[in-house]
């Protein structure tokens, strides 16, 4: 779900979510380009889980992302 948008209760979710390149990226570990790189080669895990979906959202104030099993 996107920031913004409705939920099932019909309120508006106004968490900071972003997308999994994006994250890595503006956490200075290296360019958007880099990022689907490691993201497709497995190298990254929300909340302890392998996601190799650059479109991925995360919800900056609830997942853990890591790259190679470092926070």
């Amino acid at each position: 779900m996107e920031a913004g948008s409705v939920a099932t209760n019909g309120k508006v979710d106004q968490r900071p979510l972003k997308t999994l390149e994006r994250v890595l990226s503006k956490a200075g570990l290296g360019s958007r380009t880099e990022a689907v790189a490691w993201i497709k080669g497995g190298r990254v895990s929300v909340n302890g889980k392998v996601v190799r979906t650059e479109e991925h959202w995360v919800d900056l104030e609830r997942d853990r992302v890591a790259l190679d099993g470092k926070p």
